[in-house]
């Protein structure tokens, strides 16, 4: 059971929920993440709340989908496993960080900033990935099971050469309804305004 702490129910959390949850369920099919929304950026109660309650249920990893650094604390004193957000803090590692999903605002910035000076600036529509370095999996701390930096680059080559679609068929939601057939691959539209959970997302009250 892994207790996952996110921001907004928006198809940007949704989608970055359900191919984490893809990713858990690869390694462990009996895997589950647990989901508390706190309708908030940075609230630290609220996620604090939340988490321990996801923690003290059960759960014995804790990813953050906010944009605090509030959480590392709490995962610590329960004992349990981290996964961080935007930052990458290998330096608080202890027997609980594992490592962290990053944003590298610094390629969008940069290439806005040039196409303005250059004065070729316009309205665009920006989502990239891998490929640009806007986004990137944190350094691994030590407490990674050995293997794991090998399989999260084996799956990073995967994903750049175009092997390996993490939404692809067949795929369920998380009620059982057949939402993509049989090496169905999601569309653009589709995968920009996801409003379903795959199989393993849990966000029943207890």
């Amino acid at each position: 059971k892994i207790a996952c702490i996110a921001s907004f129910k928006t198809p940007e959390y949704i989608r970055d929920i359900n191919a984490f949850t893809l990713g858990v369920k690869s390694v462990n099919p009996d895997g589950e993440v647990h989901v508390r929304f706190i309708n908030s950026a940075d609230n630290s109660f609220e996620e604090k709340f939340r988490a321990e309650e996801l923690l003290d249920f059960g759960c014995d990893v804790l990813i953050s989908l906010v944009d605090s650094l509030g959480l590392h604390s709490l995962a610590k004193d329960k004992g349990a496993f981290f996964i961080g957000n935007n930052f990458s803090v290998p330096e608080i590692a202890s027997v609980f960080y594992l490592t962290s999903v990053c944003c590298n605002w610094e390629t969008f910035v940069l290439n806005q900033i040039k196409f303005f000076a250059e004065e070729n600036w316009k309205p665009n529509f920006y989502f990239e990935g891998l490929s640009t370095g806007s986004v990137a999996l944190g350094e691994l701390s030590k407490f990674c099971t050995p293997g794991t930096k090998s399989a999260v680059e084996n799956a990073e080559k995967e994903i750049l050469s175009g092997g390996l679609n993490i939404f692809k068929g067949p795929l369920c939601d998380n009620k059982g309804n057949l939402k993509l057939e049989e090496n169905e691959s999601m569309d653009f539209e589709t995968l920009w305004n996801m409003d379903w959970f795959v199989q393993g997302v849990k966000l029943s009250r207890f």
